[in-house]
């Protein structure tokens, strides 16, 4: 992972729109306003709907509208959402 310098200085770069796109654990979903992002990709189901709601949040909350993609692991809890 990033020490915390290197972290903060990723997260101004995102807000200032320097890069367009950032691969990171969940916890990015621990509030910081990070700008106008379009859309998450998830690998792997969050363990709880709050989780889930957290980090598809960071998206879309500037313009309104986002799209959050969920990539299915092999876990007993990702295939029992995408087996219904």
């Amino acid at each position: 992972g990033y020490n915390q310098t290197e972290r903060r200085a990723l997260e101004r770069r995102l807000q200032r729109g320097e890069i367009s796109a950032l691969v990171c654990t969940s916890a990015l979903e621990m509030g910081i306003d990070v700008g106008a992002l379009d859309a998450t990709v998830h690998v792997g189901i969050p363990e709880t709907a709050s989780a889930m709601w957290q980090q598809a949040g960071r998206a879309g909350r500037r313009c309104g509208a986002s799209v959050a993609i969920v990539v299915a692991c092999e876990r007993p809890l990702d295939h029992y959402y995408v087996s219904r």
